[in-house]
């Protein structure tokens, strides 16, 4: 298809210093653009109707949290536009910048790349999603036809070579299917085997339904649990904590990917804090 054409979503601007600490006290944050709304609908549809599971979403707000990028990671939105090219500035990788809050021109998406390198481990390596716009998916059962093909294949190397352009090495896609869909099913299979990516790790998402009185769980003796929201761990048990964390990326299974195992410590977990803080979310630890 030639009327095709490849944007970047611009980075988000969220407050700093004094002016941050006042936005998050009144509860203000940027508002997402229409493409970003797009892109997490999309996105939302596409996991939703795979997984069968309507949680399977992120927020347009979370999306653009990502955008905003930390010290450990770095994520790029990238649009593909059916129709004439934006105008407008150019970003560093020298493609059209569209906004990523407030007012947004309406434009016809083809699709959406997002690229996410990490900064402390992994820095050869770029893992990518690629979504399609509703228009081009195929019913549940139905084959991938030939239009559906060409664009997923031109998100496939747009996607290729901007992970070449940022200087990484290895790149890293997932297909998401259920167990009674063949993984042949996904838009993108075919595509991801022209450009030579091979399966690498597999992995089985299980879900339990919790009944409302469930079990009392029996500590053996000698034991304990500690539960901390919010990372909120007690110093007596921080760097023990700390270390059992570091033991567990090094124990993931990932099969043949090549993965860095994450090395935790205070300043991390502080980072890791104030992430949660800003995007309003919560963790909890047992």
């Amino acid at each position: 298809m030639d009327n095709l054409h490849l944007a970047q979503l611009a980075p988000p601007h969220f407050p700093s210093g004094p002016a941050a600490t006042a936005a998050r006290t009144e509860g203000l944050s940027p508002t997402p653009s229409d493409a970003v709304r797009t892109f997490a609908f999309m996105a939302n549809l596409y996991a939703q109707e795979v997984s069968g599971d309507p949680a399977a979403s992120a927020s347009p707000e979370r999306v653009l949290y990502r955008l905003r990028g930390s010290n450990e990671s770095q994520t790029y939105i990238f649009a593909l536009i059916e129709g004439a090219s934006p105008l407008g500035e150019v970003s560093s990788l020298g493609l059209p910048l569209i906004p990523s809050t407030g007012e947004c021109p309406d434009y016809d998406y083809a699709g959406f790349i997002q690229l996410s390198v990490a900064l402390l481990e992994e820095k050869e390596t770029a893992d990518i999603d690629f979504i399609l716009d509703v228009g081009y998916l195929p019913l549940p059962g139905e084959p991938v036809d030939a239009e559906t093909r060409s664009v997923a294949t031109t998100l496939v190397n747009h996607g290729l070579e901007l992970a070449k352009k940022l200087g990484r090495t290895t790149c890293q896609v997932s297909s998401l299917h259920s167990d009674d869909t063949a993984a042949e099913a996904d838009p993108f299979s075919s595509a991801y085997q022209k450009a030579g990516f091979a399966i690498k790790n597999a992995e089985r998402q299980i879900k339990i339904d919790v009944p409302e009185q469930p079990a009392t769980v029996l500590v053996p003796a000698g034991l304990s649990t500690e539960t901390w929201l919010d990372y909120g761990i007690p110093e007596q048990y921080l760097d023990d904590v700390i270390d059992l964390l570091t033991v567990a990326s090094e124990d993931s299974l990932t099969g043949d990917l090549s993965v860095e195992p994450i090395k935790w410590n205070r300043s991390r977990l502080n980072e890791a804090h104030a992430r949660l803080r800003a995007r309003k979310a919560h963790t909890l630890m047992v």
